[in-house]
Formats: structure tokens, C-alpha cells, sequence
């Protein structure tokens, strides 16, 4: 019988691992997630060597160290497609406030919602929001996530939004791969549409990419970016060779789910009102889909 190889670390009795062996598209079925019942990891610095049935490995297998996960599920890393890592204070009375009754357009057009946070972000240290953004990406890490899609979009200004994604690089020095996205989300309180929507193609979109970011993302919606003005900003940001990506739909459909689509946007995201003839052409194409239940539920747009 041939001697079993040795290895830094075996990790057995697994109720499942799931190996996701390609991207799943359309409606996944278990065949496709490559599952593994009963099943074990075996380890050799710092690289998986097998994975497979916990009797295989073990057959063809010894450690210097085991870990028993009984009843748990092991996956690949996750992905976090859509996360704003940047920002500063809490709203938790509007959120009250919703459950009251008042809508989020009504709170956001007194300003609340993203305006607050953009001035409650302007008032935090850069050295404080670096030590809370690395507070965040190790509860993500706790959380099982291994890689992060990060926006900018909380900045009070142009400069403040690219110290922010200065932040999102330094940041990448943590055990966690981060995206960096400079994101439109809405125009600040004190600078001219037309300026700060020039400024950040002329000026931002250069420099992120400049430093390092890889998407440009633009929140389209009635009370940030119109369609025609989010056209601009993702056009320009592709001239640049920066990826693409959309908040589209979340409060109503005013065409942004349609121009992501049009571009062929790396993803389009929330996605809450948006007609099924645009999720068939979605669907079509080479395009992520990004739901967000979570804020939609946050902010009252769907009920259980």
C-alpha cells in the first residue's frame, strides 16, 4: 500500500463543501455548485491540494494538523459585489422616521439620507475613517468574505472623494482583496451641477484611475444623476479605460437599467423596479446582476 502523503492540514467532516467549479449562470441547480457531501479539504503551504469525499482524503492523505468543521458548510471565499466602505455617522432615527410613514425622497430632500452622511463624512479625520474602514473589512473577513467591490461617494468635495479611494488602496494592504470604484452618487449641497458633473470627468475620473481605481459607478436616479448626465459620466469613464457600473432602479425606472444594458455595464445594481423586459436583456448579456434586499428593505421599498 503506498505511503500517504503528507500535508500541513486536513480539514474533515463537512456536512458540504461547495467548489462553484465555473460561474453559474441562468437558474443554478446543485449539479452546477459542485457540491461535496461529507467532504474534506488536505493542505500544503498555504494551498489546497484535494478536495474530496473525507474517506478519499483521508485514504490518500496524512496532517500535522486537523480540523474538524462537523456540520458545517465550507465555500469559496465570498464576494461582496457592492459595498460603500467609506462613510461616517448613523441614521437610525430616519429609519424610524420611515417606519413612521415619511419616504426616503422626503428625508433626502431636507438633507438627510446620503447628504447627511456626505457632512458627517466630511467632519471624521482621514486617519479615522482609515481605522474604521479596516474595522469594517475584518468583520467582512469574519464574515466569510474574501474579496470587496468598495465605492467612494460619501466625499464633500472632489479632493475628499479621492482621498477616500486613497483610503480603499492603503486599505488593500488587509487580507482581503478590494475593488475600488469611484462612485457619482449625488451632487454636493454647495457646488453647480454642471461644474462638479465636469469636474469629475475632467478632473476625478483621470486621477482615480490615476491611483488606481478600476469602475466608475453612477447612482441614476430622480434625485441624483439623470440618464443623459449618467451617459456622460460612464462614457467618459470608459474612454479612460475604467470598467462600468450603474445603480439603476432603485426608486423608480427612468431608463438607467435600459442605459446599463446599452453600455454593457460590468454590473447594474438594486434593480427594485425595473420592468421584466430589461431583466430579459440583462439576462442576454455578459452583465451581473446586483440585488441589494437589504437596503431595499431598510428603506421600506419592499414590506414582509
Amino acid at each position: 500500500m503506498p505511503d500517504k502523503a503528507e500535508v500541513d492540514l486536513i480539514i474533515h467532516g463537512a456536512s458540504q463543501i461547495i467548489q462553484v467549479p465555473k460561474p453559474v449562470k441562468g437558474y443554478a441547480d446543485y449539479s452546477k455548485l459542485g457540491c461535496i457531501e461529507d467532504a474534506g479539504i488536505a493542505i500544503n503551504d498555504g494551498k489546497i491540494i484535494a478536495v474530496d469525499h473525507y474517506d478519499i482524503i483521508l485514504k490518500n492523505y496524512k496532517a500535522k494538523k486537523y480540523i474538524d468543521a462537523s456540520g458545517c458548510t465550507i465555500t469559496p471565499g465570498l464576494i461582496d459585489p457592492h459595498n460603500h466602505l467609506i462613510y461616517s455617522g448613523s441614521r437610525e432615527d430616519e429609519y424610524e422616521e420611515i417606519l413612521l410613514g415619511t419616504s426616503y425622497e422626503e428625508i433626502m430632500k431636507r438633507g438627510g439620507g446620503i447628504r447627511r452622511t456626505i457632512y458627517e463624512t466630511s467632519r471624521t479625520s482621514l486617519e479615522n475613517l482609515l481605522k474604521m474602514t479596516i474595522l469594517k473589512l475584518n468583520y467582512l473577513l469574519l464574515s466569510g468574505v474574501t474579496t470587496v467591490e468598495a465605492k467612494t461617494g460619501y466625499g464633500a468635495t472632489i479632493k475628499d472623494d479621492l482621498e477616500h479611494l486613497s483610503i480603499l488602496l492603503r486599505s488593500n494592504k488587509q487580507p482581503i482583496d478590494i475593488i475600488p470604484t469611484v462612485l457619482a452618487h449625488i451632487v454636493p449641497s454647495d457646488i453647480e451641477r454642471t461644474k462638479y458633473i465636469e469636474e469629475f470627468i475632467t478632473y476625478l475620473l483621470p486621477q482615480a484611475k490615476r491611483l488606481g481605481a478600476k469602475f466608475v459607478d453612477v447612482f441614476c436616479e430622480q434625485n441624483a444623476f439623470n440618464v443623459n448626465e449618467t451617459r456622460k459620466i460612464l462614457e467618459s469613464g470608459k474612454d479612460i479605460g475604467l470598467g462600468l457600473r450603474v445603480h439603476a432602479d432603485e426608486f423608480s425606472c427612468i431608463g438607467c437599467s435600459r442605459l446599463g444594458v446599452e453600455l454593457e455595464a460590468s454590473s447594474i445594481d438594486h434593480l427594485n423596479y425595473t420592468p421584466e423586459e430589461i431583466i430579459e436583456l440583462i439576462a442576454r448579456k455578459e452583465i451581473v446582476a446586483i440585488l441589494s434586499p437589504l437596503t431595499a428593505l431598510y428603506l421600506s421599498l419592499i414590506h414582509i
